[in-house]
């Protein structure tokens, strides 16, 4: 079977008035889902009930390769609007990509760590390490630009 679509920028500015009317196309669902994964999904070119439908199966099943577990959503309940699905679809988008965001920030913040550990830095009263003591325990100063990039 020949997959047919197109690629679209993820800078394409879109409008959402109505929730249940304006995904029932699947093309704002897709620039949503490009925004937040700065990937390009496919898209079918038309307006006829088989383009919406192809649209949202496109979605879903990039959400299923995500492994972002999606309980009783068919391409068609959003083509019909149906709010209590649609919904739980934007409801299950935002959680899995709001605890994305909150484990990158956790690594970032380990790595940052990780490097004021690295770098020589000090434990204050309350258990955390710092770098920006004047003198710090090595008698460095250090700066967090130089802490940041690694410099020793």
């Amino acid at each position: 079977m020949e997959r047919r679509g197109r690629r679209c920028r993820s800078g394409a500015s879109r409008n959402v008035e109505d929730l249940f009317i304006d995904l029932r196309d699947g093309n704002n669902l897709i620039s949503l889902l490009e925004v937040l994964s700065a990937e390009n999904l496919l898209r079918e070119n038309g307006s006829t009930r088989f383009h919406r439908i192809q649209n949202i199966q496109y979605c879903l099943d990039w959400l299923k390769m995500k492994n972002i577990r999606l309980v009783n959503i068919r391409p068609e309940d959003i083509v019909e609007g149906n709010g209590k699905l649609t919904l739980g679809l934007i409801w299950t988008i935002i959680l899995n990509f709001q605890v994305s965001v909150i484990k990158q920030r956790e690594r970032a913040d380990a790595q940052a760590a990780a490097a004021v550990r690295a770098a020589g830095g000090y434990t204050t009263t309350n258990g955390t390490t710092s770098p920006m003591h004047a003198g710090g325990r090595n008698g460095n100063n250090l700066t967090a630009r130089k802490v940041l990039t690694g410099y020793r």
